[in-house]
Order: C-alpha cells, then sequence, then structure tokens
C-alpha cells in the first residue's frame, strides 16, 4: 500500500493514470513526471484509472544533461522512463549520496548513488541539469 511504501523508507511516490494496459507492459502517465512511464508488466486495470506506483531511490539511473536527447533504456521505449531534471540537494551519506532533483514541472524525485571512488563517475553539483532514468521492472504498483 502507499502507506507501508511511504512509512518503510525512501520512496518517490506518483499518481497517475493508466493510459495502456497489455498483458505484457502498462503505459502510466502522471502530472508530476513529464514523460510517460512504461512498466513491463499488466496491472489489471481500466485505462483510465487512477494508479500509484513507488519507485525506490536507488532505482533510478542519474546521469549529466549532455545533451536534450533522452538517455536510451533496453526495455522501455526511446522518452519514456527517462526526464531531465535540475539538482537541488545532495545528501552525503558515507557510501552513498542521495539527490534530490526538481522536475521540469516543479515536482521533485530523489535518487540514490553510490559513492563507488573520486574518479569512476562524473561529479554532480547543486545546480547541475541532470537525467533521470529507470528500467521498466523498477516501478511497483501501490494497492489503495
Amino acid at each position: 500500500s502507499r502507506f507501508v511504501a511511504d512509512f518503510i523508507g525512501q520512496v518517490n511516490i506518483f499518481e497517475g493514470r493508466l493510459d495502456t494496459d497489455a498483458a505484457g507492459h502498462s503505459v502510466v502517465s502522471c502530472p508530476l513526471v513529464p514523460a510517460p512511464i512504461h512498466l513491463e508488466q499488466g496491472v489489471a486495470g481500466a485505462a483510465g484509472s487512477t494508479i500509484w506506483l513507488a519507485l525506490r531511490p536507488e532505482k533510478i539511473q542519474l546521469t549529466g544533461h549532455a545533451s536534450d536527447t533522452p538517455p536510451t533504456l533496453e526495455d522501455a521505449p526511446h522518452g519514456a522512463n527517462a526526464v531531465p531534471g535540475t539538482v537541488r540537494q545532495i545528501g552525503y551519506l558515507g557510501s552513498e549520496s542521495l539527490f534530490e532533483i526538481e522536475l521540469a514541472g516543479g515536482g521533485r524525485m530523489k535518487a540514490l548513488r553510490t559513492n563507488r571512488t573520486r574518479w569512476d563517475q562524473e561529479e554532480l553539483a547543486i545546480g547541475d541539469r541532470v537525467w533521470l532514468s529507470w528500467r521498466a521492472c523498477a516501478p511497483v504498483v501501490l494497492f489503495s
């Protein structure tokens, strides 16, 4: 449920509309996420119905915004599951850093990135433009 997902820890929760529900995939549109959210499974709902999704910060890939073209994902159509944003906060947690990203429509998402070494990934700072992307298996459909 939404209550349990929010209570257990850091999670991005979105209310959206079920646009497509097929046997092998679903597509959800959310007002706060300026790209369609592609799921790798059907959700057994009526088109147009309200649906809630949870997306854990550690399931989100965070990359610099080098171009206006969204990153290519192997399991989602081009343009789905990838949104641009701006880094607004960074919380250093030792082995990880938690980034709060402001999206174009004013919504915010959190992404967690492992601090592997100082030189193996791009350095991101507050104010930097970034892409957030995630696999189609990452979002979880919530009930109630």
